[in-house]
């Protein structure tokens, strides 16, 4: 028989969606010399990055959640954004604040098969020294790929097969802690992130 103690549900992993990381982190990927730079890399290559520097530092480049669609994750807020400015950039409609932004800083290059092309550099004050670190690691490995390339590795992770469920609905939300499915000795790393944001919400809930 059981004590009758039901043990507490370990708290859910999030972020907060950091609009001007992400920007600079477009910026930066694209000004790499990459063979293309679309909308489908650009998603593919942020969730590398948010992976990679979440295994590594305990914490993502954009702050941005991940949904789990056909073709693979993708970043939910800047999918969103990401879909306003190419509307906006083609003559279309898009009064989304982030998406005219945006338009300031790429323009769209073979609008049957849209490619960003960066008009400046990143501002580096937005991004720190890791993030830099893990994007150029991002950019050097994956950017290269071609679209069966990104398509088959990110299929192959354990955040997105447990999140993707197929049916009628198009996209599922993925969860953090699966993004360390495939990372050995994983628990003690989990728990200091939970540890630590419990302690952020704690705080917060204090000063507001």
């Amino acid at each position: 028989m059981g004590s009758g103690v039901v043990s507490p549900v370990s708290p859910i992993i999030e972020f907060e969606y950091d609009f001007g990381k992400t920007k600079a982190a477009l910026l930066y990927l694209a000004t790499k010399g990459l063979p293309r730079f679309d909308k489908y890399q650009a998603c593919k290559l942020l969730f590398l990055s948010d992976r990679a520097h979440l295994l590594r530092f305990g914490r993502t480049i954009t702050g941005d959640n991940y949904d789990a669609w056909e073709y693979g994750p993708c970043p939910t807020r800047t999918k969103t954004i990401l879909d306003g400015f190419q509307r906006l950039v083609l003559g279309g409609p898009s009064n989304m604040p982030e998406a005219i932004d945006l338009a300031k800083d790429f323009d769209i290059t073979d609008e049957k098969n849209p490619h960003y092309t960066p008009r400046h550099e990143a501002n580096l004050d937005e991004l720190s020294e890791s993030d830099r670190l893990i994007l150029d690691e991002v950019a050097v490995r994956y950017g290269s790929m071609t679209f069966d390339q990104l398509y088959q590795l990110t299929h192959d992770l354990a955040a997105y097969t447990r999140a993707w469920k197929g049916g009628e609905v198009n996209h599922y939300p993925m969860r953090f802690e699966d993004f360390f499915a495939e990372t050995p000795d994983r628990e003690p790393v989990l728990r200091e992130i939970r540890e630590e944001q419990q302690l952020r919400r704690l705080f917060a809930s204090v000063s507001a």
